[in-house]
């Protein structure tokens, strides 16, 4: 769920359909098709929007056509682009998570079958780096402050590490992923306003959108996310 209500699906034949969950009568339409057939492939939410898969392969958790290369989708383009690659194979039991610094672990994966991966890799998105090509870390904001406790609906403030402004705020759902699949992601947009450091917004009050657990919150100036807070989220 990329946005409220909006589901991203890989299917089968490299097919991608986008799922529309906060009409009246769901719509299902479709998107720019992925690169390669991709089972066992995992997707992970971006606190920018962005949808990242990696992982996968052309048969069932065999070494046959193995995806290496992540892509990356872009729900204001509908398309696709090309990621880092990765250096071990992704196949059945796999697994990929976002991290509150904004990176994403990967690991596991084929067993039983062609591998045991007993090992792990981080992916840094490019929001990570300066735009410059030089591949330098981008100066990134800060949440200085933030509650750890909230309920649906409630008010409340962040404080960060400057007064310059703040372009987006995001919250992300904790995951907890098994199989290639992680039901828990989702990613919820937060209007506020800013007064000098601080940042005051209201959260959803619809718990069908904004479920109740733990959610990563990120702020970004010049399209660089902080390293999130974690707030638990109650009814």
């Amino acid at each position: 769920m990329y946005a409220p209500g909006k589901i991203l699906s890989l299917r089968a034949g490299k097919k991608v359909v986008l799922i529309n969950t906060a009409t009246t009568t769901p719509k299902v339409t479709s998107s720019a098709d992925i690169d390669q057939v991709r089972y066992w492939a995992n997707t992970t939410v971006l606190p920018d929007g962005r949808v990242f898969v990696n992982g996968g392969s052309t048969v069932a958790n065999e070494l046959t056509g193995v995806a290496y290369t992540s892509q990356i989708w872009n729900p204001s383009t509908g398309k696709w682009t090309t990621g880092a690659a990765a250096a071990k194979p992704r196949l059945y039991h796999s697994i990929a998570l976002l991290l509150p610094d904004g990176s994403v672990l990967t690991g596991a994966g084929g067993a039983p079958g062609p591998v045991n991966n007993l090992n792990m890799e981080i992916y840094y998105p490019s929001y990570l780096y300066q735009k410059d090509g030089s591949g330098l870390p981008a100066a990134r904001p800060s949440i200085t402050a933030a509650p750890e406790v909230l309920r649906l609906g409630q008010t409340f403030t962040l404080s960060v590490d400057s007064t310059a402004a703040i372009s987006r705020v995001t919250m992300v759902r904790t995951g907890s992923v098994t199989h290639a699949f992680n039901p828990d992601q989702r990613l919820i947009g937060l209007s506020y306003t800013q007064s000098s450091k601080q940042l005051q917004m209201t959260l959803p009050k619809n718990s069908g959108n904004m479920l109740p657990g733990y959610y990563m919150i990120f702020v970004f100036r010049n399209g660089v996310p902080s390293i999130a807070k974690i707030i638990k989220v109650e009814l």
